[in-house]
């Protein structure tokens, strides 16, 4: 890329919306000030994992994009994961998509995109081979294949540990759950119960009448509709709740299950350490503490911070503190009487807390966010816009640079900002367009 389509400017801390210890971060820093919105498209699509793809009966394209813009060399991966499939079953094309957002590293997240589609896929196809279902069969259908697989996870682990593991001392627990010379056996199953991961499932119906949505963390569903010939009169719903220490059900849910236990919720926080109350993994908070002590704090390499794990596990008293029930929400979208003769159009969208967490910062309500990415879904022309110039109509990507900025020159502040730590969190979009 030239340099003409860019120029060297200095942000200060105030610059980005947070306060940074000047101790920590050497203000002012470097960023590129794009001066076109093609520069700048053409940078954010280089970083995204971006992709379109389109039913085989052309009724459904799916527009993707994930990105992470700290990318220097001690930067951990991006832990955010997507797939999208459509599964050519006996009762037609079903739409399936899903958004994993790992926590404390990769593994959770890697395992269940590698395993839930298949698994999900299964159990639908075998209950439809006794015709179709109603709505509620579907939903239980998805939340019991959910928390099948997540017990999965502790049975596994538990197949491949001595009976008597609590009585050996660390040095034989060492050489059982280190085995990676050996093939890995027990380390990788050791680690995946270590991490974590939120879920967001989506299962659209071949007659695009039906929509699930399947959640576990604190991801996000939008679903915007509007007749096609008035696509400025939207309507912008929610189909997921977020399930961390922030949400008031989700606090009184996780205490009414710890009486007297003040520290089950604290900072916010499951025992001070978790941000979300509901996930797939993370058995350190839903297994007694002797197996974080004796098995997960002996594996190498293991958890990044080994400190803050011992900081908390004395506040693990009556596991399981973090839930790996999700919520299960069924919408139908039939036209209401009037509008039968109507075409309408959707957009489902589904993201990692990453574009939440953008539009936070800029003082969005949960709502308000939701709105403005509906909005952008519905806007009109959005493929012959000078903004999204270079994005080849792909919404996941313009969505993504809306939420960076109001502007070109937040926007282009926001992701070039040179920082020695990550300064955005991973952020990934999936947009279902029908």
């Amino acid at each position: 890329m030239s340099t003409l389509e860019y120029t060297i400017k200095l942000a200060a801390a105030d610059d980005l919306g947070s306060s940074y210890d000047n101790g920590i971060v050497q203000w002012p820093r470097p960023y590129r000030s794009y001066t076109s919105h093609s520069a700048f498209n053409a940078e954010l699509a280089r970083i995204a994992d971006a992709a379109m793809v389109t039913s085989r009966d052309g009724k459904l394209i799916a527009h993707n994009a994930s990105f992470q813009p700290f990318s220097k060399p001690e930067a951990n991966a991006s832990e955010d994961r997507q797939v999208v499939q459509f599964w050519e079953l006996q009762s037609g094309i079903w739409t399936f998509a899903i958004v994993l957002d790992g926590h404390a590293g990769p593994e959770m997240a890697d395992y269940a995109q590698k395993k839930l589609p298949s698994l999900i896929r299964k159990a639908l196809e075998a209950a439809l081979l006794g015709g179709n279902l109603p709505p509620g069969t579907i939903s239980d259908i998805l939340k019991q294949v959910i928390e099948t697989f997540d017990k999965s996870l502790k049975d596994e682990l538990l197949a491949v540990l001595p009976g008597d593991f609590e009585k050996l001392d660390d040095k034989e627990l060492k050489n059982i759950v280190n085995d990676q010379e050996s093939g890995g056996r027990v380390y990788e199953r050791v680690l995946r119960c270590m991490r974590g991961s939120t879920a967001l499932v989506t299962l659209i119906d071949p007659g695009k009448e039906n929509i699930w949505v399947v959640n576990l963390g604190d991801c996000q569903a939008t679903l915007a509709e509007a007749d096609v010939d008035k696509p400025e009169d939207f309507k912008a719903i929610l189909l997921s709740s977020p399930h961390n220490g922030h949400v008031e059900s989700e606090v009184r849910r996780v205490q009414s299950e710890h009486p007297n236990e003040p520290e089950a919720i604290l900072r916010y926080r499951v025992l001070g350490a978790l941000a979300v109350t509901r996930a797939l993994g993370d058995f350190a908070f839903k297994l007694p503490p002797i197996y974080t002590y004796k098995i997960f704090l002996n594996a190498s390499p293991g958890f990044r911070v080994r400190e803050r794990v011992e900081e908390y596990m004395p506040r693990s008293l009556t596991p399981p503190y973090v839930s790996a029930t999700p919520e299960v929400v069924h919408r139908a979208l039939r036209p209401k009487a009037g509008r039968e003769s109507r075409k309408r159009k959707y957009a489902l969208v589904l993201c990692s807390d990453g574009l939440t967490d953008l539009y936070d910062a800029r003082g969005w309500t949960q709502e308000g966010a939701a709105r403005q990415i509906a909005r952008v879904c519905m806007k009109g022309r959005i493929h012959d816009a000078a903004e999204w110039d270079g994005f080849g109509g792909n919404m996941a990507l313009c969505i993504s640079k809306d939420a960076l900025g109001d502007d070109l020159e937040t926007q282009s502040l926001k992701l070039t900002v040179d920082l020695d730590f990550q300064h955005l969190d991973d952020t990934t979009v999936i947009v279902l367009l029908w």
